[in-house]
């Protein structure tokens, strides 16, 4: 008992810290960024400047204000919920968290830091979101996921293979936010606050728990198969449409930059397997559903015709002498 409640604790305390590292490196990197008036006024005491001193104790103190006030009362009731249901949820609560309470002020963090219109394309604030920021903010989120499966999931040969594949939506969001590094995207503030905007909206698809990491056979019986429908229809909202869209917008208004096609024609094959998916499942449960009104009655029938008849093995060996 003690082990499971030092794992289950030692669990909540890491997802704690992978919420607090992006918002201190995020926070770090702005006032140490030339492009910030937090660096050019270090512990300047004049009258609207912030000091960084100033700057820190603020951001510390709304930080554990905010873990006070959201994180653990959200924690304690989810807990509470689950010991009293004992149902598993079909999303995942701490990733919903880490979104609200991380990766979005993090975000916003960013947008305020970088002067607007963008003057210099290499500014050391962007070039930081780039390079050390938005990696931190989407490695924490990976890890947030894995530990969230850890947790209420059997680990698999498929979960493994998620697992890894959480890589390649990582890797899609900082290809778009890179194109804020071109001359034509950064002179513009609407693009950077779309990329930025539609980047954290993709975070979002880890929240729907995917059906396929249940072991209990759910996601072959039409209640999974619905499961499954609401999870392709988050990715599609969430990542795969909004992403071809804004990459085609982009193309369409400062012309096709070098490597840019790739991702345009990945998110429009991902829209049309998804939607390929859709119509399978749809099409399945469209056979499976006038059966399943019958079920119970056919098992019905199947059970007595068992008892009505007996099969000569089943009888025993002196009746058959006799």
């Amino acid at each position: 008992m003690a082990c499971v409640v030092a794992k289950a604790v030692g669990l909540e305390v890491l997802q704690w810290g992978l919420v607090a590292v992006p918002v201190f490196v995020t926070g770090h990197q702005l006032t140490s960024s030339g492009n910030s008036t937090l660096s050019a006024n270090q512990g300047s005491p004049s009258i609207g400047q912030l000091s960084l001193v100033a700057y820190w104790m603020i951001l510390l103190g709304s930080f554990l204000l905010v873990t006070l006030a959201v994180h653990i009362p959200v924690k304690i009731f989810l807990f509470k919920q689950r010991q009293s249901t004992n149902a598993t949820l079909e999303w995942r609560p701490s990733i919903l968290l880490y979104n609200l309470l991380s990766a979005l002020p993090c975000y916003v963090m960013i947008l305020i830091g970088i002067q607007a219109p963008l003057s210099n394309v290499n500014a050391k604030l962007y070039e930081d979101a780039i390079y050390v920021t938005t990696p931190t903010i989407l490695l924490c989120l990976i890890a947030t996921e894995w530990v969230a499966k850890w947790k209420e999931d059997e680990f698999s040969s498929d979960m493994a293979e998620a697992m890894l594949n959480d890589f390649h939506t990582a890797y899609d969001i900082m290809e778009l936010i890179s194109l804020g590094l071109d001359d034509d995207i950064a002179s513009k503030t609407w693009p950077i606050f779309a990329i930025f905007a539609l980047s954290l909206l993709a975070m979002f698809k880890y929240v729907p728990r995917s059906p396929k990491y249940k072991n209990d056979g759910e996601e072959f019986r039409p209640s999974g198969n619905r499961r499954a429908q609401k999870w392709l229809l988050t990715n599609i909202f969430v990542q795969d449409l909004p992403f071809f869209t804004l990459r085609l917008t982009l193309i369409c208004l400062y012309g096709l930059k070098a490597g840019e096609l790739l991702y345009p024609a990945k998110s429009a094959a991902g829209l049309v397997f998804r939607s390929l998916q859709l119509y399978l499942m749809k099409k399945e449960n469209r056979k499976v559903s006038p059966t399943s009104e019958n079920g119970t009655a056919s098992e019905e029938h199947d059970l007595e015709e068992k008892d009505e008849t007996v099969d000569v093995e089943d009888i025993p060996t002196e009746t058959l002498e006799d």
